[in-house]
């Protein structure tokens, strides 16, 4: 499923699918955070109850850092070295 992603990003990816970049993991990272921070606004969103958890940011709050996210990701993606 990442494949079609890594492609339409321009990213390169070995025989076994995985990302050939040399940002690799900085791109990866970005891709984490924009994950859990959308992963926990929508819980609250939804009012999911997690004993011990802080509440995520409001959704709109939420989407808009998600954004930076991936723009930071699809900027990581462009740079060769």
């Amino acid at each position: 499923m990442a494949r079609p992603v890594l492609r339409a990003w321009g990213l390169r990816t070995r025989a076994d699918g995985t990302p050939d970049h040399p940002r690799g993991e900085a791109i990866l990272d970005q891709v984490q955070h924009k994950q859990r921070l959308l992963r926990d606004a929508w819980l609250s969103q939804v009012g999911h109850e997690r004993p011990g958890v802080a509440p995520g940011l409001p959704l709109n709050e939420a989407e808009t850092k998600a954004a930076e996210f991936d723009a930071e990701a699809r900027m990581l993606a462009q740079q060769e070295s």
